[in-house]
């Protein structure tokens, strides 16, 4: 039987954690999540680069293709960005998009080009650019100039040059970018 003693007695509680118990387990998932976080963004740079070097093969393909239905003759352009090669890969020879219902000019070697919403493209300065999976627009050389000559600065002469500039953006010439090493362009991927 109880007594009223038991009944107005304070009932023991089982001891918690301490604090300093408490904050090395919040220690603990902190590092984790850190080591967590870092090896996520691993992955993504891993995977960007991946994306980048498949798009790089099927924009060497699709020209190549262009070049076979043009007697040889690859796409000819007077800067490095990849307009010259989104207007000959799309059939989009104003390089400004084609309009719902408007049909392309030329032949469509690159169909995806057409869907702005594919990441694959990008406008800069009123062009449409062939784009890598930084969103940085693909490079491309001609190994021939508008009048047949080849040009000096191409790594592959007669034929084309394409490549990324990597994450980082950065070509290491404003013009044209070299096919140097330097700090600048040890990310660029090219075909």
């Amino acid at each position: 039987m109880k007594t009223l003693q038991d009944i107005q007695a304070k009932p023991r509680f089982a001891r918690g954690f301490s604090l300093v118990e408490i904050l090395t387990v919040i220690a603990i998932i902190l590092v984790l999540a850190t080591i967590i976080i870092g090896a996520l963004g691993a992955v993504k740079k891993t995977q960007a680069k991946k994306e980048t070097s498949v798009r790089l093969a099927r924009l060497k393909l699709g020209i190549e293709t262009y070049a076979s239905d043009n007697n040889g003759q690859y796409p000819i352009g007077d800067d490095a960005l990849s307009g010259p090669v989104y207007e000959a890969l799309s059939g989009d020879f104003t390089g400004n998009g084609i309009s719902r219902g408007q049909e392309p000019e030329g032949e469509i070697y690159w169909p995806e080009l057409l869907n702005l919403k594919s990441g694959l493209v990008r406008r800069v300065g009123g062009k449409l650019l062939v784009v890598d999976a930084y969103l940085n627009s693909f490079r491309y050389r001609s190994g021939v100039d508008l009048q047949g000559e080849p040009v000096p600065e191409a790594r592959n002469p007669l034929e084309f040059d394409a490549w990324s500039v990597g994450a980082d953006g950065l070509p290491n010439d404003p013009n044209v970018d070299s096919n140097l090493q330097s700090d600048e362009t040890k990310d660029d991927i090219w075909k």
